[in-house]
């Protein structure tokens, strides 16, 4: 060995001092790839660049962090997911347009998917603050009928109080939940806004966050019951809402709105929500049609 340290150029020492941090950066990957581990079973299909922003390791970038896990086979590709309920004449206009929103409680959005249990379809109602994305109110239940979205958006009501002088939107889809007499007078007691889509892509966040829960989470935790989803349900909502997010600079939707208390608002970035204007002359069904495609090609 003396021999071989003379010809390489290198000292005994120099030799074991490199052995050491070999050592020291497997052990350093192995509490990386836990950390990995421990984020998969919150969060089954968590991005390697959000595990790296929840935890926040201490001794590595987040590139380096993400190459450790790659190369150990944790990368994940997600297909995307879209849901489609048609298009019909709705009775209400899309109020976000043109506007922009920097607080939570400016623009409330809603939406229903399903989730298939053996041969039997359920339903998860959600409503999220679209400024923080952070999930307020979610319910499950056994059919489409309207009360149960009138009960998630009273729950909505009582868990986030609104100021007197509050300007909130609620943006929705065009289904006949939301356009109940019972649902749009609960909205207009409350003063808020009602708006709704003149096109799928107009309510794109929540077309978004349905896929996640069923996708990133219900789908990987296998539920064999009704009461057994709505509790996973519970726990992927909470869990979502403890997730970095990409749209909020890898802060948490709980987070998030706790850090922007402190921002004033003149400060705060700015939100635009895409919405799609039909021109004068344009065939309305040509819209229709081009969205049918997308989605199609999507899927």
């Amino acid at each position: 060995m003396s021999m071989l340290y003379t010809i390489s150029g290198i000292s005994k020492q120099a030799y074991h001092q490199y052995l050491a941090r070999q050592a020291a950066k497997e052990d350093r990957s192995s509490l990386y790839l836990q950390m990995v581990i421990e984020a998969r079973l919150m969060h089954p299909v968590i991005g390697l660049e959000k595990i790296y922003h929840l935890y926040k390791p201490e001794g590595i970038g987040r590139d380096a962090f993400i190459h450790i896990a790659t190369l150990a086979g944790y990368a994940l590709e997600k297909p995307p997911m879209v849901s489609w309920k048609g298009s019909r004449v709705i009775p209400y206009q899309n109020l976000l347009s043109g506007k922009y929103f920097t607080a939570v409680n400016q623009i409330w959005v809603t939406d229903i998917t399903y989730f298939k249990l053996g041969d039997s379809y359920y339903y998860i109602s959600m409503i999220m603050d679209l400024y923080s994305r952070r999930i307020i109110a979610c319910s499950l239940a056994d059919s489409l009928h309207a009360s149960h979205s009138l009960a998630l958006l009273r729950k909505a009501l009582k868990d986030r109080p609104l100021p007197r002088d509050h300007q909130l939107i609620h943006h929705s889809d065009k289904g006949v939940q939301y356009t109940s007499l019972a649902y749009t007078a609960l909205l207009k007691k409350h003063r808020i806004g009602i708006s709704m889509c003149n096109s799928v892509f107009e309510n794109t966040a929540m077309e978004r966050l349905n896929g996640i829960i069923k996708n990133d989470y219900l789908i990987h935790w296998y539920p064999k019951s009704y009461q057994q989803l709505k509790s996973l349900l519970k726990k992927a909502v909470r869990n979502y809402n403890l997730c970095p997010h990409g749209e909020l600079q890898m802060n948490s939707p709980k987070e998030f709105e706790e850090k922007i208390k402190q921002i004033p608002k003149e400060q705060r970035k700015k939100m635009k929500v895409f919405t799609l204007k039909n021109k004068k002359g344009t065939d309305p069904n040509q819209l229709v049609l081009f969205e049918k495609n997308y989605l199609n090609f999507l899927t």
